[in-house]
């Protein structure tokens, strides 16, 4: 049985991997499959060793099956299939109390602060799982907690059908976001520069455009007869997009939680109508700017919510 070890300095082994035996409320699991994350890319490249304890088994994009159950686990046993959600809150703080332990101030998130999935037996609190229905199968169930974060986003974005939406990137979740849209019902279009995600992306049968080659602004304004893109997903965290999003005319959900805004930045960003920040698995502010009328005049109301 082996184990993927970041030892810091851009260095992962391989070695065996050191089963940990379930405690009380916890659950023992057989990984099946572990995808690798943009957070796991980030740490890496060291931008998190200020938490990282190395060496470290990291990874939390995962499907399994249950080997065993610690003491007070009644609701699953061993052969569930399950995938985890790698958020652990503590449960007591304020935050928690309030019902908002995605934003607890003492989270662990699970394969960065605690040993993550890279490894044949991993042991997790009862209470990050989530049971694989028998449809689906172990290699897709790993796409579930990637596809949770566009799900999300999607939601947040009040996507309807027959409405004009723009993706600006196009990487793993550019695309599930374009992907979730497009099943609501809305016509998606994906911005993209690099080839390899433009092919991939038009493989899964999305309409891609390099807007390196193609006006987007132009595109959009001529696909809907000038009204603009009912809403615009930023999910490129740079300052061409950033830009760009608001060029759409467009409400906008901006994904990334190093989103580089253009300098000077845009009024029509600046003074949005509402803000919104969400935490789905990962720290990543969502913003809405809803579309502005002819008579529209900034508002002082701002909201912050979950």
């Amino acid at each position: 049985m082996r184990a993927a070890y970041y030892q810091g300095n851009k260095t992962i082994t391989t070695s065996e991997c050191q089963p940990v035996a379930p405690g009380p409320g916890q659950v023992q699991l057989q990984v099946s499959h572990c995808g690798i994350c943009g957070t796991d890319l980030h740490l890496y490249h060291g931008h998190m060793d200020h938490r990282v304890k190395t060496p470290q088994v990291f990874g939390h994009e995962m499907s399994g099956t249950i080997a065993g159950v610690g003491a007070g686990v009644t609701e699953y046993k061993p052969g569930d299939r399950v995938t985890v959600m790698p958020l652990d809150p503590c449960g007591n703080c304020p935050a928690c109390k309030a019902g908002h332990s995605h934003v607890c101030q003492r989270l662990k998130f699970i394969g960065i602060d605690t040993p993550g999935a890279l490894q044949a037996l991993w042991t997790v609190p009862a209470h990050t799982l989530h049971r694989i229905p028998d449809s689906l199968s172990l290699e897709h169930a790993a796409l579930i907690e990637p596809i949770a974060v566009a799900c999300h986003d999607v939601r947040l974005g009040q996507v309807k059908s027959g409405e004009y939406a723009v993706v600006l990137g196009g990487g793993p979740i550019g695309s599930l976001v374009a992907l979730v849209a497009k099943a609501a019902g809305a016509r998606v279009v994906v911005s993209e520069i690099n080839p390899f995600r433009i092919e991939l992306a038009r493989k899964l049968g999305l309409d891609v455009v390099n807007p390196l080659e193609t006006d987007l602004v132009q595109l959009v304004t001529e696909q809907t007869k000038d009204a603009g893109a009912d809403v615009v997903f930023e999910v490129s965290g740079s300052a061409a997009g950033a830009e760009m999003m608001t060029n759409c005319r467009a409400s906008v959900v901006a994904l990334s939680s190093s989103l580089s805004l253009p300098s000077p930045c845009p009024s029509t960003f600046t003074s949005s109508s509402g803000v919104r920040s969400s935490y789905a698995e990962r720290a990543s502010m969502s913003t809405r700017i809803s579309k502005r009328p002819s008579n529209w005049r900034p508002r002082a109301r701002c909201r912050l919510n979950s």
